[in-house]
C-alpha cells in the first residue's frame, strides 16, 4: 500500500486477476504503512506506482477515510466500504507512532 499525505489517502492495488481490494468489503480497515511508503501528493503517488498505474488492466483505488453517502436520506457511513479506517505508521527505525505495535493494534479495537 501507499499513503498520500496531501489527502490522507491510501492507494490500494487490485491483484493481477483484477480482484478488488478486500478492504472495500470490511467494516474496519487497518492499514500498516512504513514512513517510506508515504508520498506528499498525487503526482508523486503516480510516479511511485509507475507503469502499474498507467496500465489499462491495472486497478488502483485511492481510499480516503471511511465511506459515506447521503443517497439514502441522511448521511450513512460504511455504505460502500469500511465504516472505520485506521493507519498504523511504522517509523523507519522500526517503531510505530505509538509506544509499540501491540499498543497501536489495541487502540483500534
Amino acid at each position: 500500500s501507499l499513503g498520500v499525505a496531501e489527502y490522507g489517502s491510501v492507494a490500494l492495488e487490485a491483484d493481477p486477476a483484477g480482484t478488488e481490494p478486500v478492504s472495500l468489503f470490511v467494516d474496519r480497515h487497518v492499514v500498516v504503512l512504513r514512513e517510506a511508503d508515504i508520498v506528499p501528493d498525487m503526482p508523486d503517488a503516480f510516479d511511485w506506482l509507475g507503469p502499474r498505474a498507467r496500465d489499462e488492466s491495472a486497478d488502483v483505488v485511492f481510499a480516503t477515510g471511511p465511506s459515506a453517502t447521503a443517497d439514502m436520506g441522511g448521511l450513512v457511513h460504511g455504505a460502500h466500504g469500511p465504516k472505520e479506517v485506521h493507519v498504523v505508521l511504522l517509523r523507519d527505525d522500526g517503531a510505530t507512532d505509538g509506544s509499540d505495535a501491540a499498543d497501536a493494534a489495541e487502540g483500534i479495537q
